[in-house]
């Protein structure tokens, strides 16, 4: 199976691929399949492959595939998806460079319809190598338990840490916590996911 990345512009690249070969890592897949919007080139793309070989060998195979047009569209990502047998599909939901908000909208879309588990990667402005834990939102519905697993692979694959996060708005701090607390146990042991530490 595969791990796919949606790339739309220069600035998300090097994090979506980056976290893209992460889950590929942790979840043993054979591939990574870039999907990337025309206006990146391919010779960046294999930069940021040939980057990461360099600190971590036993980089999947690599697929790169530019989207047709200049404003691609929802059925044809969707059926680009299809055909590379993607397992698991990693967006962006950031808000940085020429990311418009009906891109944002697509993504929302096709992470709705996609015939395979997704998640969503919110950016942050520290590279991945300074990073060593990561916050996983958990409100325990299915794409939080497939977060919360590929998080955990993740952590103890790269001796890193996962942290996870449920509000309760509705009741106050006490009971919320209280609250908070059960729902996060629940989901945490559904996952299959320890954070005991």
């Amino acid at each position: 199976m595969a791990v796919a990345a949606l790339i739309h512009s220069e600035e998300e690249a090097e994090g979506l691929i980056r976290w893209s070969l992460l889950f590929a890592l942790a979840e043993k897949d054979e591939r990574v399949v870039v999907l990337h919007h025309p206006s990146i080139s391919e010779e960046r793309i294999r930069s940021i492959f040939a980057e990461w070989e360099m600190t971590h060998p036993g980089v999947p195979e690599v697929v790169i595939t530019s989207l047709e047009g200049p404003e691609p569209d929802e059925r044809s990502i969707l059926d680009l998806i299809g055909k590379a047998s993607v397992s698991l599909l990693v967006l962006g939901q950031n808000r940085r460079g020429p990311v418009t908000e009906e891109t944002l909208q697509l993504n929302r879309k096709i992470f709705d319809r996609a015939v395979c588990d997704a998640v969503m990667i919110r950016l942050g402005r520290r590279k991945l190598e300074e990073c060593d834990s990561v916050l996983v939102p958990s409100a325990g519905g299915p794409h939080s338990l497939i977060a919360l697993r590929l998080g955990s692979k993740v952590a103890s694959r790269f001796d890193g840490k996962i942290t996870p996060l449920f509000v309760e708005p509705e009741i106050g701090e006490e009971d919320g916590k209280a609250v908070g607390l059960r729902v996060l146990n629940r989901v945490l042991k559904e996952a299959g996911v320890d954070v005991s530490d």
